[in-house]
């Protein structure tokens, strides 16, 4: 599997392992999720948190990068506030 550590957790070498996987990366595509972006994207929440994070998490978070899914009012005010927090 892809939790290594068996802890409900995920690093971010575990993420960057299991994105290695053709399986893994055939069930995204399926999913209409792009690898590249969820790499991307994936690579700036472990950066913020600086942890492993629940498993769970994740996948909620992939869930959300689906191709289909349209941006919400909270997405952009979400975006907003992380810009902000950068900036300072």
């Amino acid at each position: 599997g892809s939790d290594l550590h068996c802890d409900g957790m995920i690093s971010q070498e575990e993420f960057n392992t299991m994105l290695t996987r053709p399986e893994v990366v055939s069930t995204l595509q399926c999913l209409d999720v792009d690898c590249f972006d969820l790499l991307e994207f994936a690579s700036m929440v472990f950066m913020d948190v600086g942890q492993p994070i629940p498993f769970e998490d994740l996948l909620n978070f992939i869930a959300q990068l689906r191709g289909g899914n349209t941006a919400t009012v909270k997405d952009i005010v979400d975006m907003r506030r992380k810009l902000g927090m950068e900036m300072n």
